[in-house]
């Protein structure tokens, strides 16, 4: 009889310890989806954040290296920066200067992108 009383508990905790979990899962998923937007958009507001400090610098031949997320597609034009990770996309729109900016495409295999100024055009590798 003991036995199956110990049993019995078992079962009980278990059930409870399922219940929590289940109803702790989506408010689980949900902070990692809120993580990977901000990830996103702090990823786009540094990259046009240096991209506008390069274009309006004065001096020429600058280079800055930056550390991007893994599996993140970077789409640069002349006019903004689109960052897209799994769970969310963010755009940031760049100053308008005579300094171009290459349009690029950028898949984040390498983890790094250096952003280079060279004569009135920045170029995103």
């Amino acid at each position: 009889m003991k036995g199956f009383e110990e049993l019995t508990k078992a079962y009980i905790y278990l059930a409870i310890i399922l219940i929590i979990l289940s109803f702790s899962v989506s408010p689980l998923y949900q902070s990692i989806q809120v993580a990977t937007k901000n990830t996103a958009r702090l990823t786009a507001l540094e990259i046009a954040g240096v991209v506008n400090m390069l274009k309006s610098s004065p001096s020429e031949n600058l280079k800055y290296s930056l550390e991007v997320p893994a599996k993140c597609e970077i789409d640069i034009t002349n006019g903004f920066v689109k960052v897209k990770l799994e769970g969310g996309t963010y755009v940031v729109d760049f100053i308008q200067t005579p300094v171009t900016v290459s349009e690029n495409h950028i898949d984040c295999i390498r983890r790094k992108i250096i952003i280079e100024k060279n004569n009135q055009n920045i170029a995103v590798e």
